[in-house]
């Protein structure tokens, strides 16, 4: 039995959620109650229609004067002092910033700002380095009066996991909704007993092999899948799918309106284990009376499918065996309970559309396979797909269907889209309709773009009344863009930092009447408030300049995230775009400026996309800031790699210190960190004298002093050798001359 604190979560409905968290008042599960739409049209604002596609493009970078590139300074030898290499995510307002000092000879990182504990950085630094900052921005969006010790029992968790499932622990936590963290204590443990299954079941299933990649000890590791197919030419051949296909559609242990809890069978209510059961070994290996378990069902399957069109028989594979078992195991018909959780409707055997799409999604993903639940609101149908290495495959055990679907025949389709595990979505009507492309670009008073605006097409309900139909999120350059049916009034709402449109909640504003398919359709709309601005002036040059030390930082622009939230309690992070930055280069006054929000100067004024080399020459001895900026956005977060060497010339490389020499003492932070063996220590004396480092626990033990001699004033750098120590967390503290200074440094095996 779990020691970890359990508090049963009072399941509510699927409630649409606005800005007012939680101001909307109608109900909807998919298609598994009824549905209340209280939306209202009050008004009329007409999409354009475009002959062509339209590009609609944000500010042009601005190359300023800069500073000059160390290719014309006429010296052919650099000798480097310093490197960094960090993937950063910056949040909307706040910068990354890379310190060159001429005086340390280092460079220095001023991070994002970040309120987690050691503890849970530990816990971070245990994931893979691709994942670090989807689970640093969450723990962070963790609040509330329990907010630190909610992140410190997620961390727990990640750092008890098996070093095989560290990465499927961590992403969960990493996209399950920071709200559900923050209100509520789950059983956590759940998200370990998720990862063992799957590794169980890999044992088991013999059309299906966990592929491992990467180093754990570097942090570069990830996990897939590889599938046996049976191809429509009766060749079996071996396909091995994306990684983010495996964590989100497979690992996640979230299929759509639900939340991952440990159910009890008998009631649908939450109950620890063992009368609380999760769905994921529960299907698998726990059958009701007279019931085949999905594990025996899928015994000597050999492949995942076999492209065979509608065929639900075991001829066509995984597939059909779990189409097979669907419709053995369940009834077409409902009662008054219409439950959302896989584990109460597989024991009451009955259900509609919703409660066939839960289960399969849920059997799917049991089994291995990549499944997703599909929904169009609008006409109360929902289904479902799986991924085969190649495309997403429509789905439907209790219509037998497989790889075809007549769902435009049924009604108009006016947008059709899969649910993400964190309750996102993305809208796929082209897979199943004859569509248009509708382009929506929301801008301030001053024209700027905004940025994370929630935009909700609505249409006709089939049963009345109008219906959300599907969600998306604004980029940086202010648009998003869906694909809709044909011959479908649309109906729009937005939502965002700057305001609401329309203004009345609850309301929504016609854009296109009768839609039609081949065209696309444009609609924007313009705040009367206006977007955060920061801006800088370009600086003169620096009069006779020293040139004696060069920065070289080569950066990747890497994606842009929204931080969404569509139904209650499920806030989420969404990839909407490639990362754009604001960049410049100033001294430590103007940073300090910048910060403040300040009037400032700066060099080398641009905007940063896709990936590129910057090069400049320091024109003074003093610190010097380059900088990363997202002040500019409203709501989106912004994620780069950015890789920085810091060099002096050879002709000053002699560190000669006169009467002005600096006086003063400093410990920098170590790098790398974590590490794995060895990391580099640099630091400043301001005069001679014996120099000691000392290494502790985190419980203040002292694990080792070692003399470093008498040393001269100014900079050094030591090397430590750390692979005596186990991974964690720990203390390193300088002393020379009565002075003394510690640092944290982490250890990651």
């Amino acid at each position: 039995m779990s020691t970890r604190p359990f508090i049963l979560l009072i399941s509510a409905v699927l409630v649409f959620y606005t800005a007012a968290r939680g101001s909307d008042n109608h109900i909807v599960k998919g298609a598994t109650t009824e549905v209340a739409p209280v939306y209202q049209c009050v008004g009329e604002d007409p999409a354009t229609i475009a002959g062509t596609a339209r590009n609609i493009t944000g500010t042009t970078a601005h190359n300023g004067i800069g500073l000059r590139p160390p290719s014309t300074m006429g010296t052919d030898e650099w000798e480097e002092l310093d490197t960094r290499l960090n993937r950063v995510s910056i949040p909307p307002g706040d910068c990354y910033a890379v310190c060159l000092n001429p005086r340390q000879r280092c460079i220095e990182e001023d991070m994002p700002e970040n309120s987690l504990s050691d503890h849970c950085m530990e816990a971070v630094e245990r994931a893979p380095v691709w994942l670090r900052n989807d689970l640093i921005n969450n723990l962070n969006r963790i609040g509330g009066e329990w907010a630190e010790f909610s992140r410190d029992m997620v961390a727990d968790v990640i750092l008890d996991a098996a070093e095989l499932q560290v990465d499927e622990v961590a992403f969960t936590l990493a996209h399950v909704s920071p709200i559900l963290l923050e209100n509520v204590v789950l059983e956590l443990d759940l998200f370990i007993e998720n990862a063992e299954t799957i590794y169980e079941s890999d044992e088991y299933l013999d059309y299906v092999t966990i592929v491992e990649h990467g180093d754990f000890d570097e942090g570069d590791y990830w996990t897939t899948l590889e599938y046996d197919i049976r191809t429509e030419d009766d060749e079996v051949i071996r396909v091995e799918i994306d990684r983010d296909i495996y964590y989100w559609h497979v690992v996640h242990p979230r299929l759509s309106d639900e939340e991952p809890l440990y159910i009890d069978p008998a009631t649908g209510r939450q109950r620890q284990p063992d009368v609380g059961k999760f769905w994921r070994n529960f299907l698998l290996n726990e059958p009701d009376d007279g019931y085949t378990s999905l594990r025996d069902q899928l015994e000597d399957c050999e492949v995942l499918w076999s492209n065979l069109v509608n065929n639900g028989t075991e001829e066509n594979g995984a597939i059909g065996l779990i189409t097979m078992w669907i419709r053995d195991v369940m009834e077409f018909t409902s009662r008054q309970e219409r439950p959302i959780q896989p584990v109460r409707i597989y024991r009451m055997h009955i259900g509609r559309c919703g409660e066939h799409s839960d289960l399969t999604a849920a059997a799917g993903r049991a089994a291995l396979i990549p499944t997703v639940c599909t929904s169009t609101f609008c006409t109360d149908h929902t289904w479902n797909e799986f991924w085969d290495g190649d495309r997403w495959v429509v789905w439907e055990p209790v219509n037998n269907y497989v790889d075809s679907a007549p769902y435009d025949n049924w009604n108009e389709l006016p947008a059709v889209f899969d649910w993400r595990s964190d309750a996102s979505v993305w809208t796929v009507t082209d897979r199943y309709t004859d569509h248009a492309d509708f382009n929506v670009t929301i801008r301030d008073w001053n024209g700027r773009p905004v940025d994370g605006a929630k935009i909700m097409l609505a249409s006709e309900y089939l049963h009345g009344g109008l219906m959300p139909c599907t969600w998306g999120y604004t980029d940086s350059d202010g648009r998003v863009s869906f694909t809709i049916g044909d011959n479908r009034t649309i109906y729009l709402r937005v939502e965002s930092g700057l305001g609401n449109f329309p203004q009345q909640a609850n309301s929504v504003t016609r854009v296109i009447s009768n839609s039609q398919a081949d065209r696309e359709y444009n609609w924007s709309h313009q705040f009367d408030r206006r977007m955060p601005r920061i801006s800088a002036r370009e600086a003169d040059d620096v009069a006779d300049p020293t040139n004696h030390f060069q920065g070289s930082l080569a950066y990747e622009m890497l994606s842009e995230t929204a931080d969404g939230i569509i139904f209650t309690d499920a806030e989420f992070f969404m990839d909407v775009a490639d990362a754009r930055l604001d960049f410049f280069i100033c001294d430590e006054e103007n940073y300090r400026n910048y910060l403040n929000e300040e009037n400032f100067e700066a060099y080398n004024i641009e905007e940063l996309t896709e990936s590129g080399e910057i090069g400049f020459v320091l024109p003074t001895d003093h610190s010097w800031y380059a900088v990363f900026s997202n002040a500019n956005s409203l709501a989106n977060y912004m994620e780069a790699e950015v890789a920085t060497t810091f060099s002096v010339s050879s002709e000053f490389a002699v560190d000669e210190r006169g009467p002005d020499a600096p006086s003063v003492y400093r410990l920098c932070r170590n790098y790398p960190n974590p590490f794995n063996s060895g990391t580099r220590i640099p630091f400043q004396l301001g005069r001679s004298g014996n120099t000691a480092v000392s290494i502790f626990d985190m419980a203040g033990r002292r694990l080792f002093t070692g003399s470093l001699g008498n040393l001269s004033a100014g900079s050094h750098v030591l090397t430590f050798d750390g692979s005596g120590l186990n991974s964690g967390v720990y203390i390193y503290e300088m002393r020379c001359n009565g002075f003394t200074d510690r640092n944290t440094m982490i250890i990651m095996k």
